[in-house]
């Protein structure tokens, strides 16, 4: 979900009295701490951003975060100079139930989707980009590990964490 689609399914659910901004304040708060201060790189995650660089792959940003709690982290974890563009959904009135974030991505690289590697690590996020054509690889995570398998069956590469990840290993699938 959207910043803002996860703020109305807040209000609906558990907190029907608050206001959208509201939610999506607090929502923020929250997040400001993990971002500005707790959330690691995965495993691996460095290296191959360098090695992107070094092979002249330019490595863009699609995300449903915040852009200003993303820069944040991206400051704190010294990889911002390894990013080429950031992409928001709340930017650009979208989600990731809808390929839309990543159709802007290629647009900016001037790429099909099928010759442009996505890296998610949500069930949705993943079904909307392999449906979109896009090279699917999905990326373990603790809060999606309920969906595992299901992730497993719709990608094109399954990671635990970007150590061993070689992007030529997608040409042979």
């Amino acid at each position: 979900m959207s910043m803002e689609e996860g703020c109305r399914y807040l209000i609906q659910n558990y907190v029907p009295s608050m206001s959208e901004k509201d939610v999506l304040q607090g929502i923020i708060n929250v997040m400001n701490d993990s971002y500005c201060n707790k959330i690691p790189l995965k495993k691996g995650a460095k290296e191959l951003l360098i090695k992107f660089k070094n092979d002249n792959i330019p490595v863009v940003i699609a995300t449903a975060t915040n852009r200003g709690l993303l820069e944040a982290a991206l400051l704190r974890l010294g990889i911002t100079d390894l990013i080429k563009e950031i992409f928001t959904c709340s930017e650009y009135n979208t989600s990731k139930s809808v390929p839309d974030i990543y159709l802007i991505a290629c647009d900016y690289l001037k790429t099909k989707p099928e010759e442009t590697i996505i890296f998610e690590d949500t069930l949705v996020a993943i079904t909307t980009a392999k449906n979109a054509n896009f090279i699917t690889v999905g990326i373990q995570d603790e809060a999606s590990s309920h969906d595992a398998e299901k992730i497993k069956e719709k990608i094109n590469y399954y990671i635990e964490d970007f150590c061993n990840f070689n992007y030529l290993d997608l040409e042979e699938k």
